[in-house]
C-alpha cells in the first residue's frame, strides 16, 4: 500500500526478500486504496515496478 509510505514497501520487500533466502515461501501484493492522478498515480506505478509487483488491485475505478 502506497498509502502507508514508500519506505515501509520497500522494506517489506528487503524482509520478505531475507525470509526467501531462509527457505521461506513468501508473496508481496500490491494494493491501491484511493489514487488520484496524474502524479501519484505515476509515483505508485513507480514503485510498483522497483519492487517488481506485477499486479496491483486499483479500487479507483475512474482510471
Amino acid at each position: 500500500k502506497n498509502c502507508k509510505g514508500i519506505v515501509k514497501g520497500i522494506a517489506n520487500a528487503c524482509l520478505l526478500e531475507k525470509r526467501r533466502r531462509d527457505g521461506e515461501r513468501v508473496v508481496l501484493t500490491g494494493e491501491d486504496l484511493c489514487n488520484l492522478g496524474p502524479v501519484a498515480l505515476l509515483q505508485d506505478l513507480a514503485l510498483m515496478a522497483l519492487l517488481g509487483i506485477e499486479h496491483v488491485e486499483r479500487n479507483g475505478h475512474h482510471y
